[in-house]
């Protein structure tokens, strides 16, 4: 309005107060047409909340109906066990170590579903209120299965022919689904509302009679496995909650309005319309699961075993007379024995007859290690080691087979408390495999079946406990164990795989040729079906120990259960047998680790032989141990590669003291002398030889950069052209690195000593299975195979002492002499004592005139002395005066050496911690002198 009174006072026109009246109308007409817009938004938002709520009422509709049907399958309750008449194959296979459902009834529960959005004040009243009711509705599920965990106990107070009744429902509920192998039923026995229970397929009892007035008021049903009262539930009826056993920890009042007083997770009662079982229905449905548990095989005879058995009791000669129709007068090869007891007697077992190879499931605390001590002890005292020997695996320490160890049968015990004896040992069954067949063919037998018992050799077992944790550590043995199953039967060689967890971990190959199941208790349905063919073996109870379940040659699993060995039984078996021969061993013992020459057992032939024998060598695959000898001219040079104190030294001086035709010479390791001794050996050429250089790496990182390069050229020379000239190397060194990598090429083998690091073993070229960090000093490995040096007398081996080679230099009136001192004051007071008859010339009092410096060394017996410095600021009198003139250079570096003379090649160096004294013959010949005067007599 006032921009169109501006307007009007510019322009002077009425039509500008015009639209300064629009703006009021303008601004009317927009409240109007807002509050109408809104009025209709809103009631079309409205209609869309409803139909949206609609919608989410029915959504929780059916979600509701689906948390019904999900209780409903959790648990059934008893008016669907009591119409089933057909055999349901998911019974019986619930466990008390797992939650275990039961339906008390129908009622009101929270439920699990979750209904999202916005419930905050400020909407329409209406529309707060249907949010309210929508979201009471969603979490609240009517007419639903009310389950409880059993496990928590239940206790019934109130009516008590309802109570009863309620009781019935409960107890049908759970055995229908604890299985009857494995599940004891105690009941009290004072009222007859219980006594249905003694038709159910488990076991059952009554419970102890108690004098108290208290509990004879109240009606209680235990259940627990068999042997566990500690892990069992209860079922009760009282008629107040005070007569209630403590273990009931839920609580259901039982009258006109029935509900769950207490629940350890409820915070109020809970109502509900609970079942109702007569004592008629329960009666009957006992006796028809009783008659469907016989139809299918599932009434087990495990309830009517003994808990415990003595193996004395059962290998008497009237417990092993039961069996002789199953071993005719024992003749020819079996393996038979008893080894516990079944519902119809004595279960015996042949490993020939049943096997050849045997396979144990049982988780922990089975009794896995119990059964195997019984089984092996039972074939020990009925068969002689001329019949059966046994070889024991545990990968859990060897604690297993401890008791074991003394028997006249054992040709050894393998565990994993040393890996690579462990290693050692099963690697020689291979050669036990080649044996044995040659010993067959020899024989012209296809079969050890076809030999007399006791005359070509005997049975091989091979019992294996925790068979999983061995392949996994060393899975090439899958391999290994998978050829012996295949072969044993004619070979005479029987597996007794023990694992805890069966499927999956045995191959197929093993289990094709298995034909002697033992399952134990095992956690889970599928190593029971892995071993036996059923899930019996998971419904076991972990009491009573040594309860299994045993199929041969897949025959409908029976019970068994397996005799206990005692301390008795071992005596009486160890001294049946203590006469006999021990068997042989399928591998030679270790290697000794203090080991003489006289132990190695060198034929007199040896001796004068070209080889130097110096260790003994361990050879699995051929079962046997065998001296091992260092043939140069076979095998060319030796590398020895170790950390400290694995033995290096040790072994040059094992080679050094060694009978042998050989020269053998020890250099030492001063870099003076190596010097001296590699520059002879470039132009040696005799009888061969072998040259033993002790840690030629901390020598090269002694040298100076210049020298430990010609080190290293000079010993590849050595190593390239000695043998042709009957020349060897044997090196020692810490690790391979730096100048060493090619020098270890030119070694045609290499022995590994004990290495600081696996990494370190690797990368010497050595097997990764051989390394260990704590072997003793000299032992090591070459090509695959272990080897123990000998330990040889360090006063007797030691190395030479031997001098640096060094000239006397005679200081002759009549010798041309020049000195390049890098102190001229000290070298001209002793080359004046030493020749006193000569003048010491100072090179610098002379012109730079090369003709008067070569004046004074030819026609003068001057003696010209100078510091490099002068020498070089004569140029070219070096030159002038070295074919006529000896030069000598006194504590001169390498470079002053190379920039007066012109010479590439070193000088020989000079022994650490003195002044290099080097002199240059008119021959150029570089030489290391001493000066000594004219008088000089060498001594």
């Amino acid at each position: 309005m006032f921009a169109a009174a501006a307007l009007w006072l510019i322009t002077s026109s009425p039509f500008a107060l015009i639209f300064g009246a629009l703006g009021p109308v303008i601004a009317i007409a927009s409240v109007w047409d807002a509050k109408v817009s809104a009025k209709r938004t809103l009631k079309r938002e409205l209609r869309r909340f409803a139909t949206e709520c609609d919608a989410a009422a029915a959504a929780v509709e059916s979600a509701h109906a689906a948390e019904r049907v999900e209780l409903n399958d959790i648990a059934p309750g008893a008016g669907v066990l009591l119409a089933r008449t057909a055999p349901n194959p998911e019974a019986w296979r619930a466990s008390l170590s797992s939650p275990l459902p039961v339906r008390i009834g129908v009622g009101t529960i929270d439920s699990l579903l979750e209904l999202s959005g916005e419930t905050a004040a400020g909407h329409n009243r209406a529309v707060q209120q249907r949010l309210t009711e929508l979201q009471s509705a969603a979490h609240t599920l009517t007419a639903a299965p009310v389950v409880v965990d059993a496990r928590l106990g239940i206790g019934l107070c109130g009516h008590g022919a309802l109570g009863h009744s309620i009781a019935r429902a409960l107890v049908l509920q759970l055995l229908a689904a604890l299985p009857p192998s494995s599940t004891e039923v105690r009941y009290s026995a004072h009222t007859d509302a219980l006594q249905w229970i003694g038709r159910l397929p488990h076991r059952s009892s009554p419970l102890p009679q108690t004098e108290s007035p208290l509990a004879a008021a109240v009606a209680t049903i235990l259940i627990h496995p068999v042997g566990q009262l500690e892990a069992a539930t209860i079922v009760a009826v009282a008629s107040t909650v005070e007569l209630l056993p403590r273990q009931a920890r839920v609580i259901i009042t039982v009258g006109d309005i029935t509900e769950v007083q207490t629940h350890p997770e409820w915070r109020q009662p809970v109502p509900i319309t609970p079942e109702f079982v007569t004592l008629r229905e329960a009666a009957l449905w006992a006796t028809r699961q009783h008659q469907q548990a016989a139809t299918h095989g599932l009434l087990h005879t495990a309830s009517t075993l003994p808990t415990q058995v003595a193996l004395a009791d059962i290998t008497s000669l009237g417990g092993f007379a039961e069996h002789t129709g199953d071993i005719p007068a024992r003749i020819g090869w079996s393996l038979g024995c008893p080894i516990g007891r079944n519902a119809h007697g004595i279960s015996h077992l042949d490993l020939i007859r049943d096997g050849p190879h045997a396979i144990i499931g049982g988780t922990t605390g089975s009794g896995k290690s119990e059964l195997l001590v019984t089984w092996v002890l039972a074939m020990a005292e009925h068969c002689s080691p001329e019949i059966v020997t046994f070889l024991f695996v545990d990968f859990k320490g060897g604690a297993s087979f401890e008791p074991l160890r003394e028997l006249p049968h054992c040709v050894g015990v393998i565990t994993d408390l040393n890996a690579a004896e462990a290693l050692r040992a099963l690697t020689s069954l291979r050669a036990e495999v080649r044996y044995r067949e040659r010993q067959l063919i020899a024989s012209g037998l296809r079969s050890l079946d076809e030999a007399a018992p006791g005359t070509l050799f005997p049975r091989l077992v091979i019992v294996v406990d925790e068979y999983a944790a061995m392949v996994d550590e060393h899975t090439e043995l899958h391999t290994l164990f998978s050829d012996l199953a295949a072969r044993g039967r004619s070979l005479g060689i029987h597996l007794i795989l023990c694992t805890q967890r069966p499927a999956g971990v045995v191959r197929d190959s093993i289990l094709a040729n298995s034909g002697l199941r033992i399952s134990l208790r095992v956690n889970n349905r599928a190593d029971s079906i892995a071993v036996v063919g059923t899930d019996d073996a998971a419904q076991l109870g972990s009491a009573p120990r040594g309860r299994a379940y045993l199929t041969t040659d897949g025959t409908e699993p029976t019970a068994v259960q397996i005799a206990l060995a005692s301390a008795a039984d071992m005596s009486r078996v160890s001294h049946r047998w203590a006469a006999a021969p021990r068997p042989r061993q399928p591998w030679c013992e270790p290697l000794p680790p203090n080991l003489r020459f006289a132990d190695l057992e060198l034929p007199a032939a040896d001796a004068t032989d070209d080889r130097i024998p110096f260790a003994l060598i361990d050879l699995p695959d051929e079962q046997r141990r065998a001296p091992w000898c260092f043939d140069p001219s076979r095998s060319g040079h030796l590398l020895v590669v170790g950390a400290a104190g694995s033995g290096k030294t040790g072994v040059l001086l094992a080679l050094n003291t060694a009978p042998t035709r050989l020269q053998v010479e020890m250099l030492p390791a001063r870099l003076a002398v190596l010097w001296d001794c590699l520059t002879s050996a470039l132009d040696y050429a005799g009888p061969a030889r072998v040259l033993l250089i002790d840690d030629v790496d901390a020598t090269l990182a002694a040298c100076p950069e210049e020298y430990s390069l010609a080190l290293v050229d000079m010993l590849t020379r050595v190593m390239r052209e000695g043998p042709s000239r009957g020349t060897y190397v044997v090196l020692t060194a810490q690790r391979l690195s730096g100048p060493l990598h090619s020098l270890a090429s030119l070694c045609g083998s290499t022995l590994v000593l004990r290495m600081p690091s696996r990494q370190d073993h690797l990368l010497s070229g050595a097997d990764n299975e051989l390394w260990e960090p704590n072997m003793v000093p000299g032992a090591g490995s070459w090509r695959g195979n272990r080897v123990q040096v000998v330990h040889a007398d360090q006063t007797v081996a030691s190395a030479p002492v031997r001098a640096t080679a060094v000239t006397h230099l005679r200081l002759s009136p009549d010798m041309p002499l020049a000195v390049v001192s890098t102190r001229p004051r000290e070298s001209a007071r002793y080359l004046a004592e030493l020749a006193p008859g000569r003048r010491v010339t100072r090179i610098g009092e002379l012109s730079s005139d090369s003709r008067d410096i070569v004046a004074h060394t030819g026609g003068h017996p001057d003696i010209l002395l100078g510091d490099p410095d002068s020498w070089q600021s004569r140029w070219g009198a070096i030159a002038a005066i070295r074919s006529t003139a000896t030069i000598v250079f006194d504590g001169c570096s390498v470079a002053e050496f190379r920039s007066l003379t012109g010479i590439r090649e070193l000088p020989p160096p000079p022994e650490p911690g003195q002044r290099a004294l080097w002199a240059l013959s008119p021959d150029e010949e570089v030489t290391r002198v001493t000066l000594v005067g004219e008088h000089y007599t060498a001594t």
